[in-house]
């Protein structure tokens, strides 16, 4: 005999404890008061600590043999006798692998295959195992290596077809570890598709056990039937002073052969927008643009639709249409006037579509808390900033706003107030006259710079600088742009839930000649957007994307559990903790809801992948080379067992956990027995 856990044997030490329990427990004596002892006889008493033999010698040995038998089961024994186990000849461990995609759902293709799947249950003989998969680009194990028909032919009935694409590598897999654990020597794999080539994408082989046989069952049409397919859906905004319009634009293709005649609608929200007939020639595509529709409000529910055809879950594009706020800027200068100090900044913002920006000036000495609020960024154009108005702009970026700082020679900030720049900077430094300053080296990799990483995008390294202040950035500080004398140029800060960013030279040309380079409008484009957090929300998302809920602002809130409402009307509640990663498995939307606002919530769409709609096939034999299958016939019905198979097949432990069980059982009886004894 052996163990497949031995180390669990030293618990048998642990039988000591029942002895010592019995040998060292004492009876509690009980003292009755009696007036008189003449009339009582004399009988010696024997101390309980003075006798130290066992008494109840039945009971301890039911005691020691229940904790034997745990103990010994938790080892795992198992009979070491012959290297190999006998398997009925003619038994097979059956994989059918059965393809969900939404391809599937191409004219009668799903009805035929659930057919094929239930044919194949039907036929396994009795002392055959089977286990049913549905795949797509994940595979989902509704049956495993079961010799019960009901049971997989249950698991076929609940199946429905999914809105995923065809990955045939995964489900392969899968069904390789499945017939690798199995101790019959018949193995087999019955795909069951309609063989997309646009599923077949797996870099390196998928190798099966050896001696598996890998069958298909090819689910096609006899005839070609029409099918039209909504590739994709561009929106173009219209921006003016008064509104926000966007026209929206489909892009269509026909699958087919043959010419089609097809109905394109446009829904908004719950009501149809718009409806456009439209002529598309065979394997070509068209484009239908829709009147523009003015949009006021954020998630707004979009909807392409095609007429009905032999496919239709690729007829639908859902999308959304929201109204982009502009971003509020407020410049702070000094006296009540604007000057040219902040011209270039107003020239720069005042082009800006998406997102536009709606710009500000006021005074220093005009600023109350109310102003900062209503601002998304504020900017100190070489302002003299005064304790009053400090603690302001600190509690402003605490609570999220953006701040940008230009030091040029005019700027102070209060010792006396919580210091919430970047750097501590000194006094000006004029280099008029002398060689003047470049911007020597930027971080590529940030935000603000990305758009320069490509070549010829932009060049900071031609902009000179006549004038800076010297400054050290604090350790809490990231330096983001330096001066070629090795000095900061641009330094940003996190602030409680806002960000500083520190300029320091001017926005002007008194120390720099920076406005008048192309640079300088995307540069500032991204420091404010930046500042802002600003994302372009995605109209769109596609099944099997994860969809990141701290990513997800629902009205401001994107903080604290969320509730999503899945398309079908599932509801995922997400306890703290829980993961904040929803994979995308439905078309339609998504609706994600904040616990800690009830009325607010926000929209996700989720479409299909349409390289799933490309039904151009693929020859089954491909994917049999690929796999290395064996499917020539099986010489031999042992297979070597080793010391798992044998402590699998033999089960010794459960029957001594169950002697063992009783055993309790039956100690529980013998001492109420014995008690009332």
């Amino acid at each position: 005999m052996a163990f497949l856990a031995p180390l669990f044997l030293v618990g048998l030490i642990g039988v000591a404890i029942p002895i010592l329990v019995h040998l060292i427990r004492r009876e509690q004596s009980q003292v009755t008061p009696f007036p008189s002892l003449m009339f009582l006889r004399r009988i010696p008493y024997q101390a309980v600590r003075q006798r130290r033999s066992i008494r109840n010698l039945i009971l301890l040995l039911v005691r020691l043999t229940a904790f034997v038998l745990i103990v010994i089961a938790f080892a795992r024994p198992f009979f070491t006798g012959s290297a190999s186990v006998i398997v009925e000849p003619d038994a097979r461990e059956v994989v059918v692998l059965l393809d969900g995609s939404y391809s599937m759902g191409y004219n009668d293709h799903w009805p035929r295959a659930l057919s094929a799947a239930k044919d194949v249950i039907q036929g396994l003989n009795q002392n055959d195992r089977a286990s049913l998969l549905l795949f797509t680009s994940n595979v989902e194990i509704l049956a495993r290596s079961t010799s019960e028909s009901n049971e997989l032919l249950s698991a076929l009935d609940a199946v429905e077809l999914s809105a995923g694409a065809t990955r045939y590598g995964p489900a392969l897999q899968v069904a390789g570890s499945i017939l690798a654990e199995s101790l019959f020597s018949r193995r087999e794999v019955i795909l069951i598709s309609d063989f997309q080539r646009s599923g077949w994408k797996v870099a390196n082989p998928v190798v099966l056990p050896s001696g598996t046989a890998l069958s298909s069952v090819v689910v096609d049409s006899e005839s070609e039937q029409l099918n039209a397919t909504v590739t994709t859906v561009s929106l173009d905004h219209l921006v003016s002073s008064t509104q926000d319009r966007i026209s929206v634009t489909a892009t269509l293709f026909n699958q087919s052969e043959h010419a089609m005649k097809i109905s394109v609608a446009l829904d908004i929200g719950d009501r149809e927008f718009e409806v456009k007939q439209v002529d598309i020639d065979g394997q070509s595509s068209e484009l239908v643009t829709f009147a523009p529709l003015v949009t006021s409000v954020q998630n707004m529910r979009g909807t392409v639709r095609l007429s009905k055809d032999a496919l239709e879950r690729d007829n639908i594009f859902h999308f959304l249409v929201n109204h982009v706020e502009p971003i509020h800027v407020l410049v702070i200068g000094t006296g009540g006037t604007s000057g040219s100090s902040s011209l270039y900044i107003r020239q720069a913002l005042s082009v800006g579509e998406r997102p536009s920006f709606k710009v500000v000036e006021q005074s220093a000495e005009s600023i109350e808390y109310k102003d900062l609020r209503q601002s998304s960024v504020v900017v100190l154009n070489d302002v003299r900033v005064m304790n009053t108005l400090a603690v302001q702009l600190q509690k402003y970026v605490e609570d999220g706003g953006g701040l940008l700082v230009a030091l040029g020679p005019q700027a102070t900030w209060p010792t006396e107030v919580a210091d919430i720049l970047p750097v501590t900077f000194g006094v000006p430094v004029d280099r008029i006259g002398d060689p003047e300053v470049r911007i020597g080296s930027i971080q590529s990799g940030h935000t603000i710079f990305e758009p320069f990483q490509v070549p010829r995008s932009g060049d900071f390294s031609v902009a000179r600088v006549y004038g800076y202040r010297s400054s050290v950035a604090h350790s809490s500080s990231q330096v983001l742009a330096e001066f070629d004398a090795g000095l900061p140029a641009l330094v940003e800060r996190q602030v409680g839930n806002g960000r500083v960013l520190a300029w320091l030279s001017t926005l002007d040309l008194q120390w720099s000649d920076l406005p008048l380079k192309p640079v300088f409008l995307p540069f500032v484009h991204r420091m404010f957007q930046h500042l802002a957090a600003y994302v372009t929300p995605d109209p769109w998302l596609f099944i099997g994307q994860a969809l990141n809920l701290k990513s997800v602002s629902v009205d401001g809130h994107n903080e604290g559990p969320n509730v999503v409402l899945t398309p079908s009307g599932r509801r995922l509640e997400l306890n703290q903790g829980d993961t904040e990663v929803v994979e995308l498995t439905e078309q339609g939307f998504y609706e994600i809801r904040n616990r800690l606002n009830a009325n607010a919530s926000t929209v996700v769409a989720s479409n299909i992948e349409v390289s799933e709609s490309d039904l151009t096939p693929m020859d089954p034999a491909e994917i049999l080379i690929a796999t290395r299958a064996n499917t020539e016939g099986f010489s031999t019905n042992t297979m070597p067992q080793t010391r798992e198979i044998q402590g699998q097949t033999q089960q010794i432990w459960w029957y001594l956990l169950c002697i063992g069980v009783f055993m309790l059982a039956l100690d529980t009886v013998l001492s109420n027995l014995l008690s009332k004894a």
